[in-house]
């Protein structure tokens, strides 16, 4: 976290992070702090304000300027674990963000996977459920709906892999009744999602599904 006194603005302290990596005059600069800023604002977040956030915020506008080397130049030096990056890298890239998927993302609700794989080339990632925040939105819905929305709000992650790679799922809602879905039933649920995501995005691999509660392998 940077906690930012009274007497040093935010906008000062990102133009001065930013002269390193953008090839850009001090007003353009500048204007990319003011423009972070604004996103904090109107998005109501709280401060002190995470550095991984205002990395990748300041990244983005260096992308939408066309700077998109630089943008992942700045990205790689402010957060050096490439674990994270290759989860930020999509972000930076995509129309949409907000403060609903920074959330998830600082709550984990995805996350690389480190367990072992059958093919370790494939990037692996893990959707803990468990992790959503209390009074996030994204689960107030049906758990069908809620799961759509999951999927489709880390939709860039998926899209930056074209298809090929493997995710696993914790913390499914457990069946309490005979008219909530099962597990098997959800995972059926997000294997068909995943298929209609690959059949529009045209992606040449399929990904893979596993339900690390059930140790079960749906693909």
């Amino acid at each position: 976290m940077i906690e930012l006194p009274d007497t040093d603005p935010l906008v000062s302290y990102l133009t001065t992070e930013l002269a390193d990596y953008a090839p850009l005059e001090e007003a353009l600069i500048e204007n990319i702090a003011f423009a972070v800023r604004y996103f904090l604002t109107n998005e109501q977040t709280p401060e002190p304000y995470p550095s991984e956030l205002l990395a990748i915020l300041s990244a983005r506008a260096l992308n939408a300027l066309g700077y998109r080397s630089n943008a992942m130049e700045f990205l790689h030096a402010q957060i050096p674990d490439p674990k994270k990056q290759a989860l930020f890298r999509p972000f930076i890239l995509s129309e949409r963000f907000d403060r609903r998927i920074w959330n998830l993302i600082q709550a984990d609700v995805l996350s690389h996977y480190d367990g072992m794989m059958k093919d370790q080339r494939r990037a692996s990632w893990v959707l803990d459920l468990s992790r959503v925040p209390r009074g996030h939105d994204v689960l107030d819905l049906t758990i069908y709906l809620s799961l759509r929305k999951l999927l489709e709000m880390f939709g860039p992650v998926w899209e930056a892999e074209s298809g090929d790679f493997c995710l696993h799922f914790r913390g499914l809602p457990r069946q309490n009744g005979p008219d909530e879905p099962s597990a098997t039933q959800l995972m059926d649920y997000m294997r068909n999602l995943m298929q209609d995501m690959a059949v529009r995005a045209g992606w040449m691999q399929h990904p893979e599904l596993l339900s690390l509660d059930l140790s079960i392998h749906l693909s």
